[in-house]
């Protein structure tokens, strides 16, 4: 049970510092410097947004305030606050989500349960398509957009656009976003138009109700085993991340997505995550928490 493997890895890793060392080999390993110069900083092309997978033990309470200094001794200091999410409870994966460096990409960080080890990259059979660090840009993105034979716009397809913003889904959508137990909205759309001006409606639309953004991302994600479009919006006011994903349809303007996307348990129209399946995952398994000091000593080093 969860208190056998409890102590099954305190004993694994008990000694003086053991697992102060660990993180810290972590953060100087190969595959967090990878990330970090191929990802975040990669000179030869414009990043938008990342994922690192990896096995941990550590709790995420006290992975948080490590990767916050990490950055700061960086000087790169997020920017935002970091959220915890998991995708759907019976995947087994939690996220730090938004990770935001200063004058980077943000980026997330996933992890799955391994009581066998401290900090250490996931196995790629378990991570994104085989990687257990990947990255989107400008390239990818312009390159994913050139499949897609993107409608024209004129006066009845704006007209069209704009009544889907008054629409009972977007309605929704607004209030989704501000559910206590929901960190994390997918709106999902069918679009038969360039996504930059669902950007621009979108901001139009979420500026009407006094809500401002650090920026607005371009990405994809993956919906059963494919990828597919999304807009990130990085709220600033409120402070959450809320995404416009979409499919592209050539024969409507823009319209709800009501099949099941990512999940099939939750209101049409929409992929949801929420704080009570996050915590409940981290209820399954015994992870560490590290001691103030611990944390301390660590950063230090950084």
């Amino acid at each position: 049970n969860k208190y056998d493997k409890l102590t099954f890895n305190l004993d694994h890793f008990k000694g003086a510092g053991q697992l102060v060392e660990g993180i810290l080999d972590y953060f100087q390993s190969e595959h967090w410097t990878n990330f970090l110069d191929y990802h975040l900083d990669n000179p030869s092309e414009e990043i938008w947004h990342s994922h690192i997978y990896v096995s941990t033990s550590i709790h995420p309470d006290s992975l948080v305030p490590i990767v916050e200094g990490f950055f700061a001794a960086r000087h790169q200091g997020l920017v935002r606050c970091i959220d915890y999410l998991t995708p759907k409870p019976e995947i087994e994966l939690g996220a730090l989500h938004n990770i935001h460096p200063k004058g980077k990409p943000h980026f997330d960080f996933f992890f799955r349960f391994d009581g066998n080890v401290i900090l250490e990259p996931m196995p790629i059979e378990k991570a994104e398509k085989r990687q257990n660090a990947i990255s989107w840009g400008k390239s990818y993105m312009d390159k994913f957009y050139a499949q897609f034979p993107f409608q024209a716009m004129g006066p009845t397809e704006e007209k069209q656009l704009d009544d889907y913003f008054t629409s009972r889904h977007w309605k929704d959508t607004l209030n989704l976003i501000m559910e206590p137990d929901i960190i994390h909205v997918h709106c999902n759309l069918l679009l038969g138009i360039d996504p930059k001006i669902l950007e621009i409606k979108a901001q139009e639309a979420f500026a009407a109700q006094g809500w401002t953004f650090d920026k607005i991302v371009p990405n994809v994600f993956q919906v059963q085993g494919a990828y597919r479009g999304k807009l990130v919006f990085l709220g600033r006011h409120p402070e959450l991340v809320y995404d416009l994903g979409w499919q592209f349809d050539p024969t409507v303007i823009c319209e709800p997505s009501l099949e099941p996307w990512s999940r099939d348990d939750v209101q049409p129209g929409f992929d949801l995550c929420f704080k009570s399946e996050f915590n409940a995952l981290l209820e399954k398994d015994p992870y560490v928490r590290l001691e103030d000091e611990e944390i301390k000593v660590i950063v230090a080093r950084f």
